[in-house]
C-alpha cells in the first residue's frame, strides 16, 4: 500500500558549482512523487535564485540539505543550510547592479518581490536559513472535497426533514446549519473589502508602462461587455422560442409582502455619481465594492505614476494584499463545512408546492445559464486557442462551491488561487480583474432578470416589444453592473427594473421563494464567466 507521507532527503556541498545539481536532483525527485513536468520546471525557476543566495551566505566547508515531502495530494520542497542571516531585498541590489533600464527595474523588482512572498517562506532558526515552497500535485481532491460536502448536506437535509418534525427541522436549519453559513460569511465580509483593494491596487501600481496597463484594462473590460451583451441577446431569444408563465399563477402574488429597494440607479448620471465616495473610509466600512473600485485603481495608478519614489509604497501594498490573501486562504479552508451547511438548509428550506408553481420559471433560467456558459466556454476555445474540457476541468473546484454557496465574494479567493494555480493566468491579469468582475460581471443576474422579467410580464399581460426593447436590455446591462455583490442583490434589481415595464411590485412574490434556487447557477454563470473573460484577455495580451 502507497504510503501517505514519503520523504526523500539528500545533502550537497554548498558551492555555486552544486547548483545545477541540486535543482536537478529536486526535480528527479518531484517528478518521482508524480509531479508534472510543467510544474517542475516553474518550481526550479522559482528556486533557483533563493537557491543562489542561500549558498552564497553560508560559510566554507557548509553543506544544503535538500528534502522533498509528498503528503497526500501536495509535494513540498526545502532547502536548509547554515549561514548568514538572507535578505532578499539585498539580493536584488546585486542583481540590479550594472547597465539596466530603470523603469525595467522597477517592474522586474516588484514583480520578483510578488513571486518570493507569495510563492516562497524564508525562516531561519539556530544559524540555519531555511527556504520552502508547496508544490501542488494534483486538484482531483479539492474538487472531490467540494462535491461530496455538496452531496454530503443534501442527504443530511432529505434525511432531517422526513425524519424529524417540522420544528426540529427548522431549528437545525436556522440554528445549526444556518450558523455555520453565517460564521463562514461573515468572515469572508470582514476581508473581503480589503482583499479587493489591496488585490487591485497592488497589482496596478507594478505597472510602469500605463500604457501596457491601459491595453490589459481595456482586453478586460471590452470582453466583460461583449459576454454581458451576447448572454442578454441569447436569454431574449430564447425566452421568445420558450414562452413561459400563464395568467392563473397571478393569485400566487402576495401584495402585502413588504420589499428592499434599490435606489440610486435609475439613470446613467446617479450610477455614475454614486462611484465616487464621499471619503476614504466609507468603502470599506460599508462594504461598497463600486466604490472600492474605484479608490483602488485611484490609488494602484498614482503609485505607479510615482516611479521610483512609488517603489517603497507599491511594496507595502504588495505586502497588505500578502497578509489579506492568507487570512482568505485560512477561512477558505472552512468551504467544506459551509457548503455541507448550505445545501442541507437548502433541503430543508424548500417547499415542493411552491416548486410546482414556478418550475418553469426555475428551468428557463437553468436552461438560458447553461447555454451561456457553453457558449463561454466555445469563447476560451475560438479566443483562448485552448480546448473548453481542459478549461473546465480546472476550474470544477470554483464551480462546484460557487453553486453550493450562492456567493461570488465568498469563492472569490479561492477563484484567485485557480487561476494562478491551475489556469496559469499572469499575476498581473487576474489580481484586478476577478475583483472586478465579481463587482461588475454579472451574466447570471442578466439571465434572471430577463427570465423573471419575461415570466411576470406574460402573467400580468405586459407586452415587452418593438421601441421598449432597447430601453429594457439597457436598463438590464446597467443594473448587472450596478447589483450589490451581495447575495439576492439581483432581487433588488428587479425591484427597479419591473415597475419600469409596467410590471407590479408585489409580482416578485411569486418568485422570491425559490429565488435561492435559481441564485446558485447565476452565481455559477457570473463565476465562470469572469475566469474565461480574464483567461482569454490573458492570453491574447501574450500573444
Amino acid at each position: 500500500m502507497k504510503k501517505m507521507n514519503q520523504t526523500k532527503t539528500v545533502t550537497f556541498e554548498a558551492v555555486p558549482e552544486k547548483t545545477v545539481e541540486i535543482l536537478d536532483d529536486m526535480e528527479a525527485k518531484l517528478s518521482a512523487f508524480g509531479v508534472s513536468e510543467k510544474v517542475c520546471r516553474k518550481t526550479r525557476f522559482r528556486l533557483e535564485d533563493p537557491l543562489v543566495e542561500l549558498i552564497r551566505k553560508s560559510p566554507d566547508g557548509s553543506r544544503v540539505k535538500l528534502t522533498v515531502t509528498s503528503f497526500f495530494n501536495s509535494v513540498s520542497v526545502r532547502l536548509s543550510c547554515k549561514g548568514s542571516e538572507i535578505d532578499y531585498q539585498e539580493s536584488l541590489e546585486e542583481l540590479f547592479r550594472g547597465d539596466i533600464d530603470e523603469e525595467a527595474e522597477a517592474i522586474i523588482r516588484t514583480h520578483l518581490l510578488k513571486e518570493y512572498r507569495r510563492d516562497i517562506k524564508l525562516s531561519r532558526k539556530g544559524g540555519i536559513n531555511v527556504i520552502s515552497t508547496n508544490v501542488i500535485r494534483r486538484k482531483k481532491s479539492r474538487i472531490l472535497i467540494s462535491a461530496v460536502s455538496m452531496l454530503l448536506g443534501v442527504a443530511c437535509g432529505f434525511v432531517v426533514k422526513l425524519l424529524l418534525s417540522e420544528e426540529t427541522a427548522q431549528f437545525l436549519s436556522d440554528s445549526v446549519f444556518g450558523t455555520g453559513m453565517s460564521l463562514f460569511l461573515r468572515a469572508i465580509k470582514m476581508v473581503i473589502s480589503f482583499l479587493v483593494f489591496f488585490s487591485i491596487a497592488s497589482s496596478l501600481s507594478g505597472y510602469k508602462d500605463l500604457k501596457e496597463l491601459g491595453k490589459e484594462f481595456a482586453r478586460v473590460i471590452s470582453l466583460f461587455a461583449l459576454t454581458s451583451v451576447v448572454t442578454i441577446l441569447v436569454t431574449y431569444g430564447i425566452c421568445n422560442l420558450i414562452p413561459i408563465g400563464d395568467a392563473s399563477l397571478r393569485s400566487a402574488a402576495d401584495s402585502s409582502m413588504q420589499y428592499d429597494t434599490l435606489n440610486g440607479v435609475s439613470s446613467l448620471s446617479d450610477f455614475l455619481t454614486d462611484i465616487v465616495p464621499d471619503n476614504y473610509l466609507d468603502p470599506f466600512i460599508n462594504t461598497n465594492m463600486l466604490q472600492l473600485l474605484f479608490i483602488a485603481i485611484l490609488t494602484g495608478l498614482s503609485v505607479a505614476m510615482m516611479g521610483k519614489n512609488g517603489r517603497k509604497i507599491s511594496d507595502a501594498l504588495s505586502a497588505a494584499d500578502e497578509l489579506f490573501q492568507k487570512i482568505t486562504l485560512i477561512i477558505v479552508k472552512l468551504m467544506p463545512v459551509c457548503i455541507f451547511c448550505s445545501m442541507a438548509s437548502l433541503v430543508i428550506k424548500t417547499d415542493l408546492t411552491e416548486l410546482k408553481h414556478v418550475a418553469g420559471w426555475m428551468g428557463e433560467v437553468y436552461l438560458c445559464d447553461s447555454v451561456v456558459i457553453l457558449l463561454l466556454l466555445m469563447m476560451v476555445l475560438i479566443l483562448g486557442k485552448t480546448s473548453p474540457f481542459w478549461f473546465f476541468k480546472r476550474l470544477g473546484r470554483v464551480l462546484v462551491s460557487s453553486f453550493a454557496m450562492a456567493s461570488s465574494n465568498a469563492v472569490m479567493p479561492m477563484t484567485m488561487q485557480t487561476c494562478r494555480e491551475d489556469l496559469d493566468i499572469s499575476p498581473g491579469v487576474y489580481s484586478f480583474s476577478i475583483p472586478l468582475g465579481i463587482v461588475i460581471n454579472m451574466d447570471g443576474g442578466c439571465v434572471t432578470m430577463l427570465v423573471s422579467t419575461f415570466f411576470l410580464a406574460r402573467i400580468y399581460g405586459v407586452s415587452i416589444t418593438g421601441e421598449f426593447l432597447l430601453p429594457f436590455f439597457l436598463s438590464v446591462f446597467l443594473l448587472s453592473v450596478a447589483a450589490p455583490a451581495v447575495p439576492g442583490g439581483i432581487l433588488l434589481c428587479l425591484t427597479v427594473l419591473l415597475p419600469q415595464v409596467g410590471i407590479p411590485l408585489e409580482s416578485i412574490s411569486i418568485i422570491i421563494g425559490l429565488y435561492f434556487m435559481v441564485s446558485m447557477i447565476q452565481t455559477m454563470t457570473n463565476v465562470t464567466s469572469t475566469v474565461a473573460c480574464s483567461y482569454v484577455a490573458d492570453r491574447m495580451g501574450k500573444k
